[in-house]
């Protein structure tokens, strides 16, 4: 009786230990630590492999649509949202989406593939759509870009950094008869009102 109480009690000791252990034991014997996220996807990114066959990545209004035959093999391609790593946008320019980095930095596709971002805010003018190498010092419009209500759409032929913008719409200051009427929340106080 006694030596089965005790291998009962040994039983319940050990199976303590290994539930509060937070390394969890695969059956082919290597281990994952239970902190950390393997998630392929968070709020501003998103990863998915995608082979010969084609496929899609979606990221929060971010679409890239792959078609059959682009890749030769199967890649890790990643979208995510940026705040910095992409050169300056030069001035006259409006950004009206957020920055975006698709990679691998540097990948080019056989065939044309289909990206399309949301805007931030509501055009006013010609929306562009501008990419930027990665370690590259400025954006180039990306040719045979379409609008579709809040969103803007161009095939590609490579990944980089990518981002929507319009021309400023600042009016001559000298028409101005207040802020709000010659920098309607374009943030070009520099321009129509120098000392402020």
């Amino acid at each position: 009786m006694l030596k089965r109480y005790c291998l009962v009690l040994g039983c319940a000791l050990a199976l303590f230990a290994c539930s509060s252990d937070n390394n969890k034991r695969k059956l082919d014997g290597s281990v994952t630590d239970a902190t950390t996220n393997d998630s392929s996807s968070s709020a501003d990114a998103a990863q998915q492999g995608v082979g010969p066959a084609g496929g899609t990545v979606e990221l929060a209004g971010v679409k890239l649509e792959i078609p059959a035959g682009a890749l030769d093999a199967t890649t890790q391609i990643a979208v995510s949202s940026v705040s910095s790593g992409y050169p300056a946008v030069k001035s006259g320019t409006r950004t009206v989406s957020l920055f975006f980095a698709l990679t691998p930095h540097g990948l080019t596709f056989k065939t044309p593939v289909t990206l399309t971002i949301p805007l931030k805010t509501t055009p006013t003018g010609t929306v562009t759509l501008y990419h930027a190498q990665d370690g590259g010092t400025s954006w180039s419009a990306v040719s045979g870009a379409t609008t579709s209500g809040n969103k803007v759409s161009a095939q590609i032929n490579g990944f980089s950094y990518y981002m929507a913008g319009e021309p400023d719409q600042c009016v001559n200051p000298a028409s101005c008869e207040t802020k709000e009427d010659c920098c309607p929340g374009y943030g070009c106080d520099s321009i129509c009102y120098p000392e402020g």
